[in-house]
């Protein structure tokens, strides 16, 4: 898809001029990463943060190349906000989300993912990387909570699905880490986990 196809129209959006948050993922005050809080009440503040540095040149880094959950539009129509500009996607056409990227629904939208199965946007919704769970469906809610258990007992293939998904994973690894250290969990399916969380956070 080109952006010059009807599905995609880009255009700037005002920047509301306030202060530059912390980035989601950095140990923000007040926010549980295992229940996504980082979400909407922050997504204004990514659009802002990330005005601002991208009108000074900066470059993005693994943010813009690692950790990207693939989504295709499959039903009503979702505003994707990446360096600060708006792009509308209608139903039928794919988009990557990045951890800099917030999508808007003005209306109620559906998002799908192989893996994931849908993701229901209610009219208002902003998802970014940091919430995507909280939109799944229960069977894609019950199906990313089972890999990181699976991930500890040193399943490879476990390992490999969180990486594709960690947008929506990375909560449940981060509650499955702390669990295993309350457990006394120790080896190498551990290790492996932490530094499949560490490709989000970094």
């Amino acid at each position: 898809m080109t952006s010059s196809s009807a599905a995609w129209r880009a255009r700037p959006i005002a920047w509301s001029g306030q202060p530059l948050p912390s980035l989601p993922g950095r140990g923000a005050a007040g926010v549980d990463h295992r229940r996504g809080d980082a979400g909407a009440e922050r997504s204004a503040g990514l659009v802002a943060a990330a005005r601002e540095a991208f009108e000074k040149g900066a470059d993005a880094g693994a943010f813009e190349s690692e950790a990207i959950l693939e989504l295709t539009v499959a039903a009503g129509e979702v505003a994707l906000i990446r360096r600060a500009t708006e792009t509308r996607i209608a139903a039928g056409a794919s988009l990557r989300l990045r951890r800099l990227d917030v999508v808007r629904a003005s209306a109620a939208a559906v998002l799908r993912h192989p893996a994931l199965g849908e993701l229901k946007l209610p009219p208002g919704a902003e998802m970014t990387a940091w919430n995507v769970a909280q939109f799944l469906g229960a069977a894609g809610q019950a199906w990313v909570e089972g890999l990181p258990r699976a991930a500890l007992n040193n399943q490879a293939t476990a390992l490999t699905e969180l990486e594709a998904v960690l947008p929506a994973a990375h909560g449940a690894i981060r509650a499955a880490l702390e669990q295993s250290e309350i457990e006394g969990w120790d080896g190498a399916g551990r290790s492996a986990l932490r530094m499949v969380l560490q490709a989000f956070d970094e």
